[in-house]
This record gives structure tokens, sequence and C-alpha cells, in this order.
């Protein structure tokens, strides 16, 4: 059977927060008014079903980009997780569980409910407004059947097509060489905040990120646990940096991120912290990547192939 229930927030990773009792974490959401606490078990939260079914396609395979896509990513990048866990300095890591761990933390940035949505919006209205460069490069290899002008054929493009043409530009967002290949060559750390009786609050917009990786400075976050908080710095000095700074210190700026962040969900291990995320849930919502230019260009690039 294919797979309907589509995790954009993992299980493998959720389940860090897991009371030892029963297996469950602490979901903060905002029903109504109020941002209220429900317990529940990692499978049930951070998913909607059908998430990343390909529209007009047939069922057998309208599922096949959570089966065959999302699926692997999430699968190798347990077993990061895991090595991330045991060996902070990264001395036993292989260069295909590297690239899951990036691929991983790309895919966060461009797969939940909201991502998809901005992508749709986008394929419905601005898809079918080519560019002045879209329409030359058609009239140039247009043949005598083809519709005249590049506007008119998409216009006329298939529902179908343009599912397909969505999502093969979300993978290679997720799957971007560029962007893969230098934080695969970041400065990775794994920090062990447990020495601060708070801790590492986690939600579905969890990956912390400078306005630009490749700027001076620049770096990103993920807590992977109550407990730790994985780094990674283009700069070696700032990796040191931030893998020095007092825990207390770490734990509050990764916390405020994540919590304010949120879109719906923040997770914890329990309810101490309940006033902080009552206070900061959603405040200030994170800048997705499917709003972002470097999007468009990809997708341009899609419409044109």
């Amino acid at each position: 059977m294919q797979p309907k229930r589509h995790h954009y927030i993992p299980v493998f990773y959720t389940k860090r927060w897991s009371r030892p009792i029963d297996g469950k974490i602490v979901e903060w959401s905002r029903p109504h008014k109020e941002v209220v606490p429900r317990f529940v078990h990692p499978a049930g939260t951070g998913y909607l079903d059908r998430l990343y079914e390909i529209g007009d396609f047939p069922t057998v395979n309208a599922q096949q980009v959570e089966e065959l896509f999302f699926k692997p990513v999430d699968g190798l990048a347990s077993e990061a997780m895991m090595l991330l866990e045991r060996d902070a300095d990264n001395n036993a890591w292989t260069n295909g569980l590297r690239s899951a761990w990036t691929r991983f933390l790309i895919s966060l940035l461009m797969r939940c409910p909201e991502d998809i949505e901005a992508m749709r919006h986008y394929w419905a209205v601005d898809f079918k407004k080519p560019t002045a460069e879209n329409e030359a490069r058609y009239a140039s290899a247009r043949s005598a059947d083809d519709p005249p002008t590049f506007a008119e054929y998409l216009a006329g493009f298939p529902n179908i097509e343009t599912e397909k043409s969505l999502f093969r530009s979300l993978l290679s967002l997720v799957d971007n060489q560029e962007v893969g290949t230098f934080i695969n060559q970041m400065h990775w750390r794994v920090v062990d905040t447990s020495i601060h009786r708070e801790q590492l609050l986690t939600s579905d917009r969890p990956v912390i990120r400078t306005n630009g990786i490749k700027e001076p400075g620049g770096h990103i976050a993920l807590p992977i646990g109550p407990h730790r908080l994985f780094i990674a710095a283009s700069e070696i000095g700032v990796a040191n940096e931030l893998s020095k700074t007092a825990a207390k210190e770490l734990v509050r700026a990764s916390n405020i991120q994540v919590v304010e962040g949120a879109c719906k969900f923040v997770y914890s291990q329990n309810e101490a912290q309940g006033r902080f995320i009552r206070n900061r849930h959603g405040q200030t919502p994170q800048v997705r990547l499917a709003n972002s230019t470097f999007f468009q260009r990809v997708s341009d690039r899609a419409r044109s192939s």
C-alpha cells in the first residue's frame, strides 16, 4: 500500500524528545486563541496526509515522492543522526552519510505544508508567466505544430505535467549540488548542553540559519535532542567559538529561534518551559526557501526544460 501519511517533521527526529515513561512528546500548538500542550506519540504529529501526492497521477504512482525520495532521505538521515550522537567529532563519517545529513537539513527548509502551498501558488500563477528570455528561447526552438508563443504553450500545459514539474523542482532544490557541496564542506560540531538545566526545544521549523551561510560568520544549527545541538559553520573559527559558548547561551538562543520561528508546532520533552513557549510561539515566522529568489531561479530552469 502506498504511504498516505507524509511526515514533514520525521518521527526519527521528534522521538529524541520522547519521555522515557511512555514514549510521548509534548506538542505545543494554537488550535484556537491560546497555546496549549498535548502529549502525543511522535508518529502522531508533524504530518499531513497526501502532502507530497502528485495530482492527477495514477494511484499506484501518486505517492512516489514520499516513497522514493523522502522516505530514503529520512532513513539515511536517521543513521547519520545516530552517528552524530555517538561521534560528535566526526571521526567515522562516510561521504554518503555526510551527504545524507546535508540533504536532510535542506529538506527541512523545503518540505512543510506551507512550502508546498507556496510552490503550488507559484505554479498556478507565476509559472505560466514566461520571461522574455523564455519566449525568445521558445521561438527559436518551436516547430510549426507548436503554439505561436511560449505563454500559449504554458497555458495549455496539462495539470499532470505541471505537478511533475513542481515536484521535479522541489527535489532539485533538496538535491542542489552547489548548496549541498558547500554544507558538506562546512565545519560540523555537536555541542552537549546537558550542563544547563533547561532543555533544547524543537519545532516544525527547527533549522536555524544565518541570512547567508557563505557570508562571514555564516552557520546552521539544529537541535538534535534535549541536550544536543548540531552546528555547521563556514569558518572553523566560528565553529570553535560556537562550540565553546556557554550552554546556557546556546540553549536560549536556539530555543528563541525555533519557538519564535515555528508555524504550528513546538516540541518538548516536558512542560517545564511552558511559559517560554506560550509567550514566543510563532512570534517571528521563519522565512522559507520557497519564497526566495533561489527557488524562483530553480523553478524557471524547470519551466524552460
